[in-house]
């Protein structure tokens, strides 16, 4: 898999888990739900969501970030040049 489908499914699995545990404990918690105009209502626990994937996407991509793109392309040229084709390198 690219190094960026395994970091999104990595961060995905997490707030799936989180989202998971708030609904096994929904009688617990007091639920805030707010409009979101025409498109519909939003909960606290979808705001926690939305900020929990891109604080865990930016950790995970804020310093590996160039050396994933370098071992992707590494990969990517690797795979074009047993097929034949050659990629440019600058």
């Amino acid at each position: 898999m690219e190094p960026m489908v395994i970091i999104a499914s990595q961060v995905a699995q997490k707030v799936g888990y989180e989202i998971l545990r708030a609904h096994q404990n929904r009688h617990r918690i007091e639920l805030m739900v707010e409009s979101k105009g025409l498109d519909g209502l939003v909960t606290q626990i979808d705001r926690y969501a939305e900020e929990l994937t891109i604080k865990l996407l930016k950790e995970k991509l804020s310093k590996p970030f160039i050396s994933w793109r370098r071992i992707w392309f590494a990969r990517r040229q690797r795979e074009m040049i047993k097929i034949g084709v050659g990629l440019l390198t600058h």
